[in-house]
């Protein structure tokens, strides 16, 4: 099948348009929709969190540690909270 459209001689490369699929998860109790393919690192950028340092994440009340972070894939409807840890007395 030819995947190129003609038009006054030119021909153009048809590319269709594969929509990104979205999940909703809640962090920190505010929504945000993220690809599908989503995962737990890429939240704390939407949070404007500069450094893992001092940082841990719950998804569903389950801490997962900062070594599974890059693939563990968010679905829709999770529930993640990411605390950062404080000093003081």
């Amino acid at each position: 099948m030819d995947s190129r459209i003609r038009v006054s001689g030119t021909s153009f490369i048809y590319l269709p348009i594969n929509p990104i699929r979205m999940v909703e998860v809640s962090i920190n109790q505010q929504k945000f929709q993220l690809p599908e393919t989503g995962t737990l690192a890429d939240v704390l950028p939407l949070l404007h969190i500069p450094q893992a340092d001092g940082i841990a994440i719950a998804v569903n009340e389950v801490v997962i540690s900062k070594g599974g972070w890059e693939g563990y894939v968010l679905k829709n409807g999770d529930k993640v909270f990411v605390i950062r840890a404080t000093q003081g007395g």
